[in-house]
């Protein structure tokens, strides 16, 4: 399974991809909504893991606005976040919410699922 990961966080987007590299996801990853679009449009995504509050210029809107678009090819979208108050929007959004934070093994166990 291919997946794109979009966190601005660097650490977190380390461990991310380091987790599901060992359980032999294709990883890329992407720190802003841009590095996201070169990615998606270069590579194959069947899943989307996103955070949800992405920091610098990019707003929900367009955050929301990218993941429709790859939506629409086909990938499945995760968002996480530390607000329990977005979780409706993702959910309302037709994307799978996960609440940071969150253990590796509770990431594993939800991407089969998504």
């Amino acid at each position: 399974m291919d997946i794109l990961i979009i966190e601005d966080d660097k650490y977190l987007r380390e461990a991310y991809d380091e987790i599901l590299t060992l359980e032999g996801y294709d990883v890329r990853c992407a720190a802003s909504l841009t590095e996201a679009r070169c990615l998606s449009t270069n590579y194959h995504v069947d899943l989307v893991i996103s955070d949800a509050n992405l920091g610098g210029v990019d707003t929900f809107d367009d955050l929301c606005d990218v993941l429709h678009d790859l939506k629409q090819q086909g990938a499945k979208i995760m968002m996480i976040s530390g607000s329990p108050e977005i979780r409706t929007t993702c959910l309302s959004q037709g994307f799978t919410f996960l609440l940071k934070p969150f253990s590796p093994t509770e990431l594993l166990r939800i991407i089969p699922r998504v």
